[in-house]
């Protein structure tokens, strides 16, 4: 049973570890996503002024836009898909930490069962006695 319980340690410890590695990727991507949208707002904003070579960056602005509008799907795409990833593995971890507690709550009662009968042993046995 002790060797049971320093296994569900060792697996909490690892998927607690997965779950952080999930968060750190959603942080990421959230990262991306505003940063995404601050260079849309930066390129919306030079559409806006009308500067002397207005016409000669329309075209490759318009295309960056595209471009800026695919990858937030992209990113929001991988951001549901991690979020899922996110949530299993909350649930796993869950999981294994209600495992682990009941495995730790039998441990202890089985060791104060132990504890227990050898007291009951002890008790029961003749008193040793010393012969003058």
């Amino acid at each position: 049973m002790q060797n049971r319980l320093r296994s569900l340690s060792r697996i909490l410890k690892v998927q607690a570890e997965l779950h952080r590695t999930e968060e750190r990727k959603l942080g990421l991507l959230k990262q991306r996503e505003a940063a995404l949208g601050e260079e849309r707002v930066e390129l919306l904003g030079a559409l806006d002024r009308h500067d002397t070579l207005y016409g000669a960056f329309i075209y490759p602005m318009a295309k960056r836009l595209r471009a800026i509008e695919e990858e937030e799907a992209n990113v929001k795409r991988d951001q549901d898909v991690v979020a899922g990833r996110l949530r299993e593995r909350a649930k796993q971890k869950k999981h294994t930490e209600r495992l682990h507690a009941s495995m730790r709550g039998a441990w202890s009662r089985a060791e104060e069962q132990r504890e227990l009968v050898d007291l009951i042993e002890r008790a029961a046995l003749p008193a040793k006695t010393s012969l003058p």
